[in-house]
């Protein structure tokens, strides 16, 4: 289910509370999964490393992430530079609103890497979100963003960096 922007948490209060207040300009991005080449933390960098070395991974339950790559990122922000200070509500969800399986990101990896699709699968951990992707209408309307790299593309990048 895409989410829409929720309760604001207490940084994004604050940062709200000095632009009323003193002007101060501030726009708040809310990222999905974001990834890109030198990640080193997270489920998709633990199945590269692992797959790359030979090795399975272990997939935890059935959990959905909404994927966006570090250059869609990047252009958030550059275009986040250009919101009026006079813009009621500045906070932007950026991801692509695809949930994608961590069994299926598995599977992409794998392939990729030409390498077996055979993850540990275990029970889910407790705690975690189960699913989710962001609803990025709002930033294509008012920033003039969407993210242009599909996942294929950002995994191949990601997996081997030029």
């Amino acid at each position: 289910a895409l989410q829409k922007p929720h309760k604001i948490n207490l940084s994004e209060n604050y940062l709200l509370f000095y632009r009323q207040t003193f002007g101060f300009p501030a726009v708040i991005l809310r990222y999905s999964a974001a990834y890109g080449p030198g990640q080193v933390t997270g489920a998709m960098a633990a199945y590269i490393r692992d797959l790359k070395s030979g090795r399975q991974s272990e997939l935890y339950g059935f959990k959905t992430r909404d994927y966006v790559y570090v250059d869609d990122i990047l252009l958030a922000n550059l275009k986040a530079l250009n919101v009026s200070d006079r813009f009621q509500d500045p906070i932007f969800n950026i991801g692509t609103s695809i949930e994608t399986s961590l069994k299926d990101l598995y599977k992409r990896i794998a392939e990729i890497l030409d390498r077996p699709n055979h993850p540990i699968l275990k029970a889910d951990r407790p705690g975690e979100q189960k699913r989710y992707a962001l609803d990025p209408a709002k930033a294509k309307k008012f920033l003039k963003w969407q993210p242009r790299v599909s996942l294929e593309a950002g995994l191949k990048r990601t997996i081997s960096p030029s």
